[in-house]
């Protein structure tokens, strides 16, 4: 699949990932994408999870989980972590600490990458953090 072909199929997913509005629906569109998400998709499901998951503790916490380290995965190459937009680092931080997972290794890295752009922090990013 070419560059343009991923980006657009991410773009896709993020959008259906949007607009889940159970836990039912939000698990089928992750099990849809065939282990092929995004960074920027993964905080969306992160997010989305966050929103919807009342009523699921069992399976939205294992999701969690899962999410979770795939996005710790994702992260940990120093090079990706610049690349993560202000905007995503303050999504993961509200859905870290709304489903309750207590990743201070994630934060430590969201503090760091929002410390080099301090400049172009809004301040409800930064109030997410």
């Amino acid at each position: 699949m070419s560059w343009l072909g991923a980006a657009t199929r991410h773009v896709e997913i993020n959008r259906r990932l949007s607009s889940c509005k159970n836990f039912q629906e939000l698990q089928q569109v992750i099990d849809s994408a065939d282990g092929s998400l995004s960074l920027v998709n993964m905080v969306t499901a992160m997010h989305r999870l966050a929103k919807v998951a009342t009523g699921h503790k069992r399976e939205s916490r294992a999701l969690s989980q899962q999410l979770q380290k795939k996005l710790s995965q994702a992260l940990a190459l120093e090079g990706s972590r610049k690349q993560v937009a202000i905007r995503t680092w303050s999504n993961t931080a509200w859905a870290l600490a709304k489903l309750r997972l207590h990743d201070v290794e994630l934060f430590q890295m969201a503090g760091e990458a929002l410390t080099s752009k301090v400049h172009q922090v809004q301040p409800q990013e930064l109030a997410n953090i």
